[in-house]
């Protein structure tokens, strides 16, 4: 189904934060009492049963028309849900598990530049109240810029460190106090033989720090502004 899904489809806001729960809680094996405690957590036992049996019906059915019999993309099995990957991905998820595999192991700076290609925006940025979205959130954004130096990293041991450079600028506009961010900016620069704009990428950052936190730039980032100006 190659569609948006307009207001109208979710039939109530119980659906649509259901499948965001689902979502938030690994997509696949999430407990049926995990997702009553996050959606109905007043409600008693029998009637927060019902209320997720109803909600998990009504979001199986989001995907067809009024007519249509549902595919099997979301499953109950031994009280737990889970998406069927046979029909869907999730690209939050993708992006987590591939980018987290790539950190643990050795993989070549392409397969995971595919990964960080994934993420296109913070997760949910609109969803400000329910804490578990915006701690994932913010595990989503975190992963990202790990993910980032970590490809800088590699990229500059294989001389293709304009590679990371695209990475590295979204990773400073998630996370603009982060030091290493600039400091594998700076460096990755210099590699390719920029000083004038790693020197750039420094004063931004004595920018950001000064305004943000009444700090300089630290040792890293005075050592790599000096190289730049061929002190």
């Amino acid at each position: 189904m190659d569609q948006h899904l307009h207001e109208r489809r979710w039939r109530g806001g119980s659906t649509k934060k259901l499948l965001k729960a689902i979502i938030v809680f690994g997509g696949s094996a999430v407990s049926v009492d995990q997702l009553i405690d996050i959606l109905w957590p007043e409600a008693d036992g029998d009637r927060a049963l019902n209320n997720l049996k109803v909600a998990l019906s009504r979001l199986r059915r989001v995907v067809c028309l009024a007519d249509e019999r549902p595919p099997p993309w979301l499953t109950v099995r031994n009280g737990r849900v889970s998406f069927d990957p046979a029909y869907c991905t999730i690209d939050a998820l993708l992006f987590q598990e591939g980018v987290l595999k790539c950190l643990q192991k050795t993989s070549g700076s392409d397969r995971l530049m595919r990964f960080l290609d994934i993420y296109k925006a913070d997760f949910l940025i609109n969803d400000v109240n329910d804490i578990w979205i915006i701690n994932f959130r913010r595990e989503l954004k975190d992963l990202f810029v790990r993910g980032a130096v970590e490809l800088a990293r590699r990229c500059l041991k294989s001389d293709r460190a304009e590679l990371a450079l695209p990475y590295l600028n979204c990773a400073a506009e998630r996370d603009p106090l982060n030091e290493a961010v600039y400091a594998f900016l700076m460096r990755s620069f210099l590699n390719i033989g920029y000083p004038a704009n790693a020197l750039q990428v420094f004063d931004r950052a004595r920018r950001v720090l000064k305004d943000a936190l009444d700090i300089e730039p630290g040792p890293v980032l005075l050592e790599l502004s000096h190289a730049a100006r061929g002190r």
